[in-house]
């Protein structure tokens, strides 16, 4: 065993930049290890990928991925990029304040705007149609997501009440998994995940499929376990880094929803009925 694997980094290790950080280590790596660091330091986009994106590119395994991240005293992948995200923002923060409060407003329009035109791009018409088809069709829905896609989640149960269809947001992991090992093959899950990462959704999806339920995603990241074990996926295509990615890919799956939505109104026309009469349910709450 490398003995220099047990030793916690230095005081100069911890206190210095991630890119930095490696480059001091980089002699004490495995094999493996050097193979992750080299991919880190040479793909500027790494704080956009999934854990399963850097396994494929670096081709390390996930354990030497995880294992590297350790080494320079991260907990994991997500906070070896949140790490490198804070390295960005240190190097742009003189650009954003020359640019003033104006300037940070016209960036945040085109960033929203941008990832609306990517997400697009990714949404093909049989994949709007077969994920529309199979939400009108199921006898039920189980909605899960966690954090920020928890949010995006219990908005996904609403839409489908509306749309007078059985559905509902369990926020709560064991109640989720009980839930999901008492679905059927008529019955679908929705599993909302930007990282596609989440283990408790992970194994949610496990459990779901077993029982032969249909399994649906809105992720951000085509190549992540989430997403391979879903049979048909939903993609936003949003490029943030990670401290606000999650928020802010709310405006993409937002723009998601809305096409399913539309494509089952429009493939349902029953639907315009049942959205009219829940709506009316509680108009009186309103002024």
């Amino acid at each position: 065993m490398n003995k220099s694997a047990l030793l916690p980094p230095s005081p100069v290790q911890t206190s210095a930049g991630t890119v930095a950080r490696i480059r001091t280590l980089y002699p004490q790596l495995t094999e493996k290890e050097r193979l992750v660091a080299d991919y880190v330091l040479s793909d500027p986009d790494v704080v956009y990928r999934s854990i399963t994106e850097a396994v494929k590119r670096s081709g390390a395994g996930y354990g030497s991925v995880v294992r590297f991240c350790k080494r320079l005293g991260y907990s994991g992948f997500q906070d070896l990029k949140i790490q490198l995200t804070k390295d960005m923002a240190v190097r742009t923060a003189a650009k954003e304040n020359e640019t003033g409060e104006e300037g940070s407003l016209a960036r945040l329009r085109e960033a929203c705007l941008e990832n609306i035109r990517h997400t697009a791009q990714l949404l093909s018409e049989d994949t709007l149609t077969a994920a529309a088809k199979a939400l009108l069709g199921a006898e039920s829905v189980l909605v899960v997501g966690f954090g920020a896609s928890g949010v995006t989640a219990k908005e996904v149960e609403f839409r489908l009440t509306r749309f007078g269809i059985r559905a509902i947001s369990e926020p709560d992991s064991q109640l989720q998994r009980t839930r999901a090992v008492s679905l059927a093959s008529n019955d679908l899950l929705f599993m909302v995940s930007f990282s596609g990462s989440t283990k408790d959704i992970i194994l949610i999806g496990e459990l779901a499929s077993k029982v032969g339920a249909t399994t649906l995603c809105l992720t951000n990241f085509a190549e992540s376990p989430v997403a391979e074990l879903s049979d048909i996926r939903l993609l936003t295509s949003v490029r943030i880094d990670p401290l606000r990615a999650e928020v802010a890919s709310r405006v993409a799956a937002s723009f998601v929803l809305d096409a399913v939505f539309d494509r089952m109104a429009r493939l349902d026309t029953s639907v315009q009925k049942v959205l009219e009469e829940t709506f009316n349910i509680t108009a009186d709450t309103y002024l």
